[in-house]
């Protein structure tokens, strides 16, 4: 999606961000315990439901998780899991065959809620924040204030606050920058075979066929690519001389190339 198409979307993803705020403060006005993680996911899905579908998922609205979301959540959860077994013979495919009817029973659930939300989708109109940053910020009261001090700074009342008029603000996008180097969205490798002929890899000489990838948590936390790697340090991108040495080739946290996520812009 290019930057004019997401543009044109920005005043369906500020009414679901205005919603979420409404609804903190609701909760924050009775004193409730409020599980940040849970009501980030909430925008962001009944986003991806309006933007794919035409209509949310009604997550912000009722202050719970869509089922057919909760069983993306158990999902992605296996997914460590199950690499881990891929590497004991015959284990994974003894789970496949003793999982493999309900596997199927599901796949074709979600094929059919999909199907049917995507025409329902067509039959419309087409005109129609990340809880680890805050954890982050949350821990270090000097890059929090310095955000502040930009925010303040910057606008003068919540109606100027837009996607366009955010992408000036340089300690704001350094904030998000460094919490995805240290705890980067994807836990595993992005996976990619090579061609049959083999290919180069990183200086050495690859099969035709091997599967290969990069884990995204070792390379940004490495010594060798970052200077106090573990450190939350959002300086490193504001052209700190500290940091002047960093390798930023190493920070792909949405892949790389033409197919890299679209969570990106």
């Amino acid at each position: 999606m290019s930057d004019k198409a997401l543009g044109s979307q920005q005043e369906i993803i500020t009414g679901y961000v205005d919603q979420l705020i409404h609804e903190l403060r609701q909760r924050s006005e009775r004193s409730e315990v409020i599980d940040m993680v849970r009501w980030f996911n909430f925008t962001s899905f009944d986003i991806l439901g309006d933007l794919a579908f035409g209509e949310s998922f009604g997550c912000l609205g009722s202050g719970l998780m869509h089922p057919w979301i909760e069983l993306i959540f158990t999902s992605i959860k296996s997914v460590m899991d199950m690499q881990i077994i891929r590497r004991v013979p015959g284990l994974f495919s003894l789970i496949l065959a003793i999982a493999g009817l309900q596997q199927k029973q599901d796949l074709q659930e979600q094929f059919m809620f999909c199907q049917k939300k995507a025409r329902e989708r067509y039959t419309k109109e087409t005109t129609r924040p990340d809880f680890r940053t805050l954890f982050y910020l949350l821990k270090n009261s000097m890059a929090m204030q310095k955000l502040r001090q930009e925010i303040h700074a910057t606008f003068q009342a919540e109606a100027e606050i837009t996607m366009r008029s955010t992408q000036s603000m340089e300690y704001l996008h350094a904030v998000l920058q460094e919490a995805m180097r240290v705890y980067p969205p994807v836990p595993c490798t992005f996976p990619r075979t090579t061609p049959p002929g083999g290919a180069m890899v990183c200086g050495r000489f690859v099969p035709g066929g091997y599967i290969v990838g990069v884990n995204q948590l070792a390379a940004m936390t490495s010594e060798k690519n970052f200077k106090d790697p573990l450190k939350f340090i959002p300086e490193r991108w504001c052209g700190d001389e500290r940091y002047q040495e960093d390798s930023r080739k190493a920070y792909q946290p949405f892949s790389y190339g033409p197919r890299n996520c679209l969570g990106k812009k």
